[in-house]
């Protein structure tokens, strides 16, 4: 079973304004919407955020 958590991203909305998607730099997955992004249990992600 994997273990995953949604994190709302509105609590960040004054950072990321003006932002719409962005790419994880561990893995360059690119991510298609950071309104709402899902986190896999245990892990860190940090987002390079592009417009």
């Amino acid at each position: 079973m994997k273990l995953r958590k949604k994190v709302d991203t509105n609590r960040f909305s004054e950072i990321i304004k003006g932002y719409n998607k962005g790419k994880e730099i561990i893995t360059s997955k690119k991510i298609s919407a950071i309104s709402e992004i899902i986190i896999p249990a245990k892990t860190a992600m940090i987002i390079e955020l592009q417009k």
